[in-house]
């Protein structure tokens, strides 16, 4: 669907005359475009109409029962306005979920479509709409992958503390005609949802930069490692170049010689235009590893390069044509040679090979990627699919660590949240399946911390001490092991110790995600330091996860109408919630601790 640039109605921008009808004012712009739609009409015209026909009225539908209305309708899209930023947001959510539900049960008839929002005036002239909200709603929307939402900074300051959604930052991007990069946002149903993603601080004002007063990173050379790009024209192949990637950063991350960007923040630059020397900066990396993927057949062909930001020139590229059996060796061969390349100095100790076991299918491979994804939406629904793919995997191939530490995540969750027709099996679950990942793998650093994880929700603190160090031993740099392990110490009686390696992982991970500030906020409030502990929250990209913190910081200063506010949420939120089960869920060592908490939240009035 192309549009004008100067407006929403056809290609040919009409001259306003003096006695033209003329409105303006601020609106939701909704920008939705089918995918595919030529390719299908291509190969059945009158099949891919007939469906078309019927995914717009669905939209139009749904758009009017949001109290929105349609302002252009062409070939394969939709532009729509809405007043309410909630309202908009919402409708484009449940459009995607009903598409979704359409294309479950009958096998993919239905279109998917992308949808690009923002927020801006809007001029109308005799039924015309003109303005720069909708032309940016229409650029965003072709940066969105199928069946997602993804908005505007603008829109996303709207909404951003309602709750109900749950945001990703997905990145800087340049937009056509806008002298900036400009932050765009994904948008989910519900806000735990997005919790571990990758979030943007810079936007949130100085408080929301936890690491401002940090000590400078030392003068190892820092690398981050872009999503490759997969060019086989072939969807099904995205999770495969995902996964070459994040094995890349992992075994990068074994050098002690290197600070290396943890995967989420490098992945929020997947597609970025940002010149070599601005892209350094922003992502806090001296050399990038940029790749593609080419599968032909039963080959597969790589191409890596590896550039420095600030010289602004390649260090290092190569090309390889192999056997697509052989990629793990190819990951390898990568790690090693770009370590080369930037000439550093490892000792022959920490070169010993750690690579985590490879499956004996690269489904398995696969299935493990596509539940990584499902676990990260921490929902439900979500978690169970997970449990599937990561069994599905393991019939594939029984022996795979990081299966097996995926389905130890996936049970703690369930025990944590109470999710799942057995949650309470939930914990012991997860405990058998990361010791399970250890044995099968004592080399991979993910199995140690998932037993970390569920020896510290089993009260064994000592033990998950153990068990984080053994992990940082293997893999120094983990940004997210890192952070886990100051949880740990957080609720093992030592906060003190922990908020220097929160700052480490942060450091790590430039983007970090909102567990970071979630966690470190309640090292803060362990320590007393409660106003500092509210900054916390605020600055998360979700803080209504953080509302038990904030209700319990805020009675905890006499501020009770701040947490009685912040209590109501929490009934609203969660109608059954109790203070006596959450305390039965929260793993602290202390009895000093858990009254502060408990006390905190009866102050409240929960």
């Amino acid at each position: 669907m192309n549009l004008a640039d100067s407006g929403a109605k056809g290609s040919g921008a009409r001259v306003p005359t003096a006695g033209d009808a003329i409105a303006s004012r601020v609106y939701v712009v909704l920008f939705a475009d089918a995918v595919d739609f030529s390719k299908r009409t291509h190969r059945d015209e009158l099949s891919a109409s007939q469906a078309m026909h019927a995914a717009f009225g669905l939209i139009e539908r749904e758009v009017d029962r949001c109290g929105g209305r349609i302002l252009n309708r062409t070939g394969d899209g939709v532009v729509a306005a809405f007043e309410s930023a909630v309202t908009g947001t919402r409708c484009a959510i449940e459009i995607q979920k009903r598409f979704e539900d359409i294309r479950r049960e009958k096998s993919g008839e239905s279109f998917e479509f992308r949808i690009g929002m923002s927020m801006g005036e809007i001029i109308e002239i005799d039924g015309n709409a003109f303005g720069d909200s909708i032309n940016i709603a229409a650029r965003i929307e072709r940066l969105t992958p199928a069946g997602s939402v993804w908005m505007s900074s603008t829109l996303y300051e709207a909404v951003r503390s309602r709750s109900e959604f749950g945001f990703e930052y997905v990145g800087p991007f340049s937009l056509k005609n806008i002298a900036e990069p400009a932050d765009v946002y994904r948008v989910y149903d519900g806000s735990a949802a997005v919790t571990l993603r990758p979030a943007n601080r810079e936007r949130l004002g100085e408080a929301a930069i936890a690491g401002r007063e940090y000590p400078a990173p030392g003068k190892k050379p820092s690398i981050a490692v872009l999503p490759f790009q997969n060019q086989s024209g072939d969807g099904e192949h995205d999770f495969f170049a995902d996964g070459v990637t994040e094995d890349i950063i992992r075994n990068l991350t074994r050098f002690r010689g290197l600070n290396v960007i943890a995967r989420g923040s490098s992945f929020a630059f997947r597609g970025s235009a940002l010149p070599l020397s601005e892209l350094g900066m922003q992502i806090g990396a001296r050399y990038i590893v940029r790749g593609s993927i080419r599968p032909a057949g039963s080959r597969v062909r790589v191409s890596v390069a590896l550039d420095d930001t600030q010289l602004q020139h390649s260090v290092w590229s190569e090309r390889y044509d192999k056997p697509l059996e052989d990629i793990f060796a190819i990951q390898d061969e990568i790690t090693e040679l770009a370590v080369a390349a930037m000439a550093v100095r490892v000792e022959a100790a920490e070169r010993e090979r750690l690579t985590a076991l490879p499956p004996r299918s690269i489904d398995a491979y696969g299935l493990v990627l596509r539940g990584q994804a499902k676990t990260l939406e921490f929902t439900a629904q979500a978690n169970g699919e997970a449990l599937q793919l990561y069994r599905r995997a393991l019939i594939l191939a029984p022996d795979y660590a990081r299966a097996l530490a995926a389905l130890s995540r996936a049970h703690s969750l369930n025990w944590r949240y109470g999710w799942g027709e057995d949650p309470r099996a939930g914990l012991d679950l997860a405990t058998r399946y990361a010791m399970d990942a250890v044995a099968a793998d004592p080399n991979d650093a993910r199995g140690h911390g998932e037993l970390g994880f569920v020896q510290l929700y089993r009260h064994e603190h000592s033990r998950s001490i153990a068990s984080y160090e053994r992990a940082l031993l293997i893999n120094p740099n983990d940004a997210n092991i890192i952070a886990e392990y100051a949880d740990v110490l957080t609720h093992s009686g030592r906060a003190g110790d922990a908020l220097a390696h929160f700052d480490r992982a942060m450091r790590l991970n430039p983007l970090y995600p909102d567990q970071y500030l979630w966690d470190r906020a309640g090292a803060l409030m362990l320590l007393r330091r409660f106003e500092e502990a509210i900054q916390q929250i605020h600055a998360m990209v979700n803080p209504a996860q953080g509302r038990r913190i904030l209700a319990v910081c805020y009675a905890h200063l006499g501020q009770l109408e701040a947490a009685e506010r912040e209590a109501a949420l929490i009934r609203a939120e969660h109608p059954g919630f109790s203070v006596d089960e959450w305390a039965r869920v929260i793993p602290e060592q202390t009895g000093e601790g858990m009254r502060l908490f408990v006390s905190g939240l009866r102050l409240a009035g929960l």
